[in-house]
């Protein structure tokens, strides 16, 4: 992020304005790896359209490698038109049978999976105002640790219930 905002200065009024996203994890006991795959970035509000980024093939992220105030970034300048936005929505690749997620734990590699009755695309509240030729630059904290479940019927795979909420970084500290 610290070289999209000294390559935005440099450039003065010629660079790209958008929304940037981030995602970290708070800390998560045992495991050494938590490869989570994401395939879609949707922004959202009462005055604007849904702008959609598909991410093809979805983006595998280590979250375990982003503990103690690590981010990394998902997006950078997501061309959004100027206005209010309510609602970001983060699709997971975490199919049961793809192992497109997964937790490594001392017993080994478990598959990490979105049950049925849990939907991929989670929603996460925001509020922020683009301008236009402005940047916003959003943090999404990924709570691994409220998120995943041992399943009770196959103890050799975890299921995943995402728990995310959002931070606008110019409004906030650290996560």
């Amino acid at each position: 992020l610290s070289t999209l905002c000294l390559a935005s200065c440099l450039t003065g009024g010629n660079s790209v304005h958008g929304v940037n996203l981030a995602i970290t994890d708070a800390p998560v006991d045992l495991a050494t790896s938590i490869p989570i795959s994401f395939s879609q970035i949707q922004l959202s509000g009462p005055d604007v359209p849904p702008y959609t980024l598909d991410i093809a093939p979805a983006q595998s992220i280590d979250m375990y490698q982003l503990q103690g105030g690590i981010a990394a970034t998902i997006i950078t300048s997501m061309q959004v038109q100027p206005g209010h936005y309510t609602n970001l929505r983060i699709t997971i690749a975490a199919d049961e049978n793809s192992a497109q997620s997964s937790i490594s734990l001392p017993d080994g590699l478990h598959v990490l999976y979105i049950p049925p009755n849990v939907s991929p695309q989670v929603n996460i509240p925001v509020d922020f105002t683009i301008a236009s030729g402005g940047d916003v630059n959003l943090t999404v904290d990924f709570d691994l640790r409220k998120s995943i479940i041992q399943d009770p019927n196959d103890p050799t795979k975890y299921e995943l219930i995402p728990s995310m909420r959002a931070v606008q970084n110019e409004l906030s500290g650290a996560i």
